[in-house]
C-alpha cells in the first residue's frame, strides 16, 4: 500500500488556494520528509511550467515519485509527458451522467478513447501511464468492469477509480475495488471526496479490500467539502498497517499546507489539532492516568504533542488524584477532597 498526495493538484482547486512555487516546493519537501511515496503535482492543461516544477522537485524532494493529471486528450497527454513526471495520469469519465450530460458521448465512445489515450501518452514519451475513471461510483458496474478490462488491454500500468461526489459507502467502495482489480489485473487506487464525511473511511475500506493506494490531500483540501486527509491516512497506515511514515513531521507540513490553501487548522482536527490531547472528563482523566491506551488512539509524542490532563466540573476523585500525582503534588485523600471542594464551589 502507498499514499498519493494530491494537494498540488486537487488541493489547488480550493477557492482560497495560493500555491506559489515556493509553497509548492515546501509542501513537496515536507511530503518527502514524512515518507509519502507519490505526489500529484498539477494539471497539464492548467498549470504553467510543470517541467520546471518537476526539475525543482527532484532537487528538494529526491525519491518522491511525481505524477501529473491530464484529461484523456492527446494534447493534454503530450503536455503531461513533456514535463518529465514519473507517471502521466489520463482521466476519463465512466458514469452515464458524465458521458452523456457533460460530454454528449456514450460508453462506446469511452471504450474507443481508452486505448487512444494510452497510445497518445506512450507516443509522447510517458514513462508510466495511469487511467483514472471519473465518477466510477455512480457508473453502471458492467460498464466500469468493461472500462477496467479495456485499460488492461490498452497497456495502462495502473488504474484509479474516483468517488467524485462521495456517492459511495465503505462497503460499496470495497465491492468496486474488488471488481476493478479483477477486471484490470494490475494496481488499483482510489480517489475519495468528502461530501458526506466518508472520504477517510472509504479510503481505508478500499485499502482493506485490496486497493494498492489511496489519494489524499493535506487537511482534506479540494473542491466542495474536499477529499480524504493525507495526514489521517498516513497515521492510520503507520499505526494499523505497518506504514513507516514520520508522524512527527505531519504538524509542520499541515501548517505549510494551511498557508498555501488559505485554511486554518481546527483545534480539534484529527491527528494534528492542537487541542485533541486536552482532557477534562473525570472518567477519561482517571483512565489516562492509569494507562494512556484506555482513551488515546496513539501516543501524542508521535506527532510532537503532549497530553494535558485538566480538572473541571466533571472531575471526580480518581481524576483529581491522577492530576495531582502527575504534578508531583500531595494526592492523599484530604488533599483530593480540598481540590474537589474548590472545583464544586467554582462551578456553583
Amino acid at each position: 500500500m502507498f499514499l498519493l498526495d494530491a494537494t498540488l493538484r486537487e488541493g489547488a482547486q480550493s477557492p482560497a488556494a495560493r500555491l506559489t512555487r515556493r509553497r509548492q516546493l515546501a509542501i513537496l519537501r515536507g511530503l518527502a520528509e514524512v515518507g509519502i511515496e507519490e505526489a500529484e503535482i498539477g494539471c497539464a492543461a492548467r498549470d504553467r511550467d510543470l517541467a520546471g516544477l518537476v526539475r525543482a522537485a527532484r532537487r528538494v524532494a529526491p525519491g518522491l515519485r511525481l505524477s501529473v493529471w491530464c484529461r484523456g486528450l492527446p494534447a493534454d497527454l503530450t503536455l503531461g509527458a513533456a514535463c518529465g513526471a514519473d507517471v502521466v495520469h489520463a482521466s476519463l469519465p465512466v458514469s452515464r451522467l458524465h458521458l452523456e450530460r457533460r460530454l454528449g458521448k456514450d460508453s462506446a465512445w469511452l471504450m474507443e478513447q481508452i486505448p487512444r489515450a494510452a497510445e497518445s501518452a506512450r507516443s509522447a514519451g510517458a514513462r508510466a501511464i495511469a487511467l483514472g475513471l471519473e465518477d466510477a461510483t455512480r457508473a453502471d458496474p458492467a460498464v466500469l468492469a468493461a472500462a477496467c478490462s479495456r485499460a488492461r488491454e490498452a497497456g495502462f500500468d495502473r488504474l484509479r477509480i474516483a468517488d467524485t461526489v462521495s456517492a459511495a459507502s465503505p462497503g460499496k467502495l470495497a465491492i468496486l475495488v474488488k471488481l476493478a482489480r479483477q477486471a484490470f489485473g494490475g494496481p488499483v487506487g482510489v480517489h475519495c471526496h468528502d461530501d458526506f464525511g466518508l472520504a477517510g473511511g472509504n479510503a481505508v475500506a478500499a485499502l482493506e479490500a485490496g486497493a494498492d493506494w489511496a489519494d489524499g490531500c493535506l487537511l482534506g483540501g479540494g473542491e466542495r467539502a474536499g477529499t480524504a486527509r493525507t495526514e489521517t491516512l498516513c497515521a492510520w497506515l503507520a499505526l494499523h498497517a505497518g506504514g513507516t511514515y514520520r508522524l512527527d513531521a505531519l504538524p509542520a507540513l499541515c501548517r505549510r499546507a494551511a498557508h498555501a490553501l488559505g485554511r486554518t487548522i481546527p483545534a480539534h482536527a484529527p491527528v494534528v489539532g492542537e487541542a485533541i490531547w486536552r482532557v477534562a472528563s473525570g472518567l477519561h482523566v482517571d483512565g489516562l492516568g492509569k494507562d494512556p491506551r484506555t482513551y488515546e488512539p496513539f501516543d501524542p509524542c508521535l506527532v510532537g504533542a503532549g497530553r494535558e490532563l485538566l480538572l473541571g466540573a466533571q472531575s471526580g476523585r480518581g481524576a483529581v488524584r491522577q492530576v495531582l500525582r502527575a504534578r508531583g503534588e500531595d494526592c492523599r485523600p484530604a488533599a483530593v477532597a480540598r481540590v474537589l471542594a474548590g472545583l464544586r464551589n467554582r462551578s456553583a
